[in-house]
């Protein structure tokens, strides 16, 4: 086919925004119950609403929907959430209704019934103990005023979200059936008598000794007990420990032991194996590897070559999982070389890579006979529930190929790159170029414009595989580079603690760099180089600008602007992230204005973008709308959108459209591209 010139940046492209919207659902979790496998999945054609999906194993008949259109599967414990459902093993499932943030059960005749009734409580990462007829979960109360009504809505933070207000953390027993209440003392809140199920009284605390808590996960035989714990200032991937702790014959806990983790350490993802051997990945070594512990502890799985430890900012993530049988065999997600790779480990056999052309894989999930099923994506493939058998083709369970999947050599394949910063430390990034089947570059035309993306966290990492958003602009012309600056987890924990007392230093540096390493390269048009961030990206988006005139834009979404300010208004979950971050000694020191960008302001030249969610709890409206007061108020451009009814995270299809055709607008016209039809 002959392809027609037309400048860079300007290419008509079958990638329309509502593409990306529709074609960009975000799936949740997995759960199997033996016949069925379900999924949780958000629908921006839907507000966002979270779904279950549910397929049979022997694929007699499609996926369907198993959740009534007027209830959404979410949790918004820590306020980013995370698993929000668990089959009950019986042909239904409980969920976390996002209105309330209740527990609810979806029987399998297809009744939906409210299990907790608990204003002001939240509650996530479920475990079923079949033995006592209870759930064990999570849970968070939103204030000291949470007993009964009047009580702080789950919905949001307490106003104000002062470290008086924070919510209190437990792993609390859900009994399944009603109960008579009686006195207690709940984390302190005295409760009253009365006959109702599952109300607050009727929760049983199981241990409530510290700020955090994840992974409640009983053994086969329902004997003991094992959950993850951390405390403030530190996040889960600075010091989570490892508890166990005997079920007594009332249900609560024996007095625990502490297995692994804590200051110097950290562990996520405790599992059990069938035989009752307790898994869990450790930072430990440097970088991520899989533990064994059956009364002492065993030597680790050989998983190979790379680093399995994930950061745990959602509740009940899993990047591995155990299969029956004698074998013991244990499937691992590990980054290597700037690429996920799905790994195939066992105690007797050595580690062998499966799948190898699928890539950011989340939530696996163990299947009967052997098999797994996990969410997947490709370079040519959108993010899939895909069941994999050993030494057979993964097969694609849903949803069917998209229509974006057939541009051919329309597609730009990210390729993982190196480059050095100026001390001669190596960085990474995913590499996609301009492409397209239909246009090309004239001879002669100038280097392409390109997009330094910077993902949130800042304690994130990169995303492989087949995103629409990504080939949005790469069909229309722009190279996108995504940056692993330092503080990006995959490659070992020392690339990861780069970041400890540098933020705003050293990843400004690194992006800096990157641009750099675009022009010398020949990559890009040195004077069209924008950046674009979320959360903690859109903060290094203001921040590099503070810091160089190199970028010719930058686009800040839901991004910080005044740490001070954040620091006095963010939630529980990161009241001391920004410490390590900083290197902070308390909340008055000088380093909070020193790296901000607002206190910086004077130093930004070029134009930015600012898109707001207006119910964001995490990073408030007020710290984009500051930004775009200092800046305007200078006489540089500052574009703002403010979103009605998003949070942090565009979620909706209308805001998803709205957003990439403001940024669209803005790169054109601010890199002096010409308009096209």
């Amino acid at each position: 086919m002959t392809r027609l010139p037309l400048p860079h940046g300007l290419w008509p492209s079958p990638i329309t925004p509502d593409h990306v919207a529709t074609q960009s659902i975000r799936f949740g979790s997995l759960d199997c119950d033996g016949a069925h496998l379900y999924w949780t999945e958000a629908r921006p054609s839907q507000g966002g609403r979270g779904t279950v999906m549910r397929a049979p194993l022997d694929g007699s008949c499609p996926p369907e929907e198993v959740l009534a259109v007027e209830h959404s599967a979410r949790t918004r414990v820590h306020e980013y959430g995370g698993v929000a459902f668990l089959c009950d093993g019986a042909g239904g499932f409980y969920f976390i209704e996002d209105a309330n943030q209740d527990i609810h059960h979806r029987t399998a005749a297809g009744t939906v019934v409210r299990i907790t009734d608990a204003p002001g409580w939240r509650f996530a990462d479920l475990c079923l103990d079949r033995q006592r007829n209870r759930l064990i979960a999570v849970a968070e109360v939103a204030s000291p005023a949470a007993n009964g009504a009047g009580s702080a809505s789950p919905d949001a933070p307490p106003d104000g979200n002062s470290p008086h207000e924070h919510p209190t953390a437990a792993i609390v027993a859900v009994p399944l059936a009603p109960h008579r209440r009686h006195p207690t003392h709940l984390l302190g809140l005295a409760t009253d008598q009365g006959e109702t199920p599952a109300t607050v009284a009727d929760l049983v605390v199981l241990v409530a000794d510290t700020d955090f808590f994840a992974f409640p996960r009983l053994s086969p035989d329902g004997g003991r007990l094992a959950w993850l714990s951390w405390s403030l200032p530190d996040m889960p991937w600075d010091a989570a420990r490892l508890s166990l702790a005997e079920v007594a014959g009332d249900g609560r806990l024996e007095p625990p032991s502490q297995i692994a983790g804590g200051a110097g350490e950290a562990v996520t993802e405790p599992d059990w194996s069938p035989d009752g051997t307790l898994h869990y990945i450790t930072d430990g070594p440097g970088s991520g590897r899989l533990m064994r512990w059956r009364d002492g502890h065993l030597p680790p799985l050989d998983t190979g070559p790379g680093d399995l430890f994930q950061p745990l900012w959602g509740l009940g993530a899993r990047s591995y999982c155990l299969t029956g049988g004698d074998e013991r065999v244990a499937f691992v997600t590990a980054s290597h070389e700037g690429r996920e790779h799905l790994v195939r480990a066992g105690p007797a056999t050595p580690p062998r890579r499966i799948a190898g052309d699928l890539a950011g894989f989340s939530s696996l999930v163990a299947l009967p006979g052997g098999d797994i099923a996990v969410i997947a994506a490709s370079d040519r493939d959108t993010p899939a529930i895909t069941v994999i058998r050993p030494n057979v083709r993964p097969h694609r369970v849903w949803p069917a190929r998209s229509d974006l999947e057939a541009l051919g050599d329309g597609i730009s394949v990210g390729r993982s790159i190196e480059f050095h910063d100026d001390s001669g430390e190596p960085l990474h990034g995913v590499l996609y170029r301009p492409a397209s089947d239909t246009h090309r570059a004239p001879r002669g035309n100038p280097l392409p414009p390109a997009i330094i993306t910077l993902h949130g966290g800042p304690t994130g990492s990169l995303d492989r595989g087949f995103k629409p958003r990504v080939q949005f602009w790469t069909s229309r012309g722009f190279l996108l580079l995504d940056l692993a600056y330092s503080g990006t987890t995959g490659f070992g924990r020392d690339y990861r603690r780069r970041l400890d007392g540098a933020w705003g230093i050293r990843d400004v540096a690194d992006t800096i760099a990157a641009a750099r390493h675009l022009a010398t390269a020949g990559l890009a048009d040195p004077a069209r180089i924008a950046l674009y961030g979320g959360s903690a990206g859109g903060y290094t988006v203001l921040a590099t600008l503070a810091a160089s005139d190199l970028f010719a834009a930058g686009v800040s979404c839901y991004g910080i602007a005044d740490l001070a300010r954040l620091q006095a208004t963010t939630h529980k979950f990161e009241a001391g992230y920004l410490y390590r971050l900083l290197g902070a000694k308390n909340d008055a020191d000088p380093v909070f204005d020193e790296r901000s960008p607002l206190h910086r302001v004077d130093r930004i030249r070029s134009p930015v973008l600012l898109l707001q969610g207006a119910e964001d709890n995490v990073v408030p409206p007020e710290q984009s709308q500051a930004m775009v007061g200092a800046l305007r108020s200078r006489g540089v451009r500052a574009d703002f959108h403010l979103f009605p009814g998003e949070g942090h995270g565009f979620r909706r299809r209308e805001t998803i459209v709205a957003a990439l055709q403001a940024e669209l607008a803005f790169y054109r016209e601010v890199m002096n591209l010409a308009p096209t039809t």
